[in-house]
């Protein structure tokens, strides 16, 4: 699986489901998605200077692989983010907070111009 091959993730696409199982195969495949799922800690850097390091520029290349199959728009809200976790965890929440409304506007449009009848209860 390439990078490239990934479609870019777009808030107005409402395209997140798809894009983040893509993205976290890629990653789980490239030894990266342990980042992105919490589970790879950073190491000590006054005990472990060398492996901090080599986490720390891990990290770095996993927040650049999002960018780089992300919209402009997602690009600017990434830009924050220096831990994949945080950044991943933040995408999740800023595109729930979408898929709701729109669904409701797909359904109101669908609706629109026909007469809905309510149910009488039971």
């Amino acid at each position: 699986m390439d990078l490239e091959k990934i479609e870019v993730l777009d808030r107005s696409q409402n395209n997140r489901g798809l894009w983040s199982d893509k993205m976290q195969n890629y990653l789980l495949l490239k030894h990266g998605g342990g980042y992105i799922l919490g589970v790879i800690p950073r190491p000590n850097p006054s005990v472990d200077p060398s492996s901090a390091a080599h986490w720390n520029l891990n990290n770095l290349c996993i927040i650049a692989a999002l960018r780089t199959r992300s919209s402009p728009e997602e690009q600017e809200f990434l830009r924050t983010y220096s831990n994949a976790y945080l950044a991943w965890d933040a995408l999740k929440s800023r595109h729930e907070k979408v898929g709701p409304i729109a669904q409701k506007l797909t359904i109101h449009a669908k609706n629109e111009g026909k007469v809905v009848r309510k149910m009488p209860p039971l």
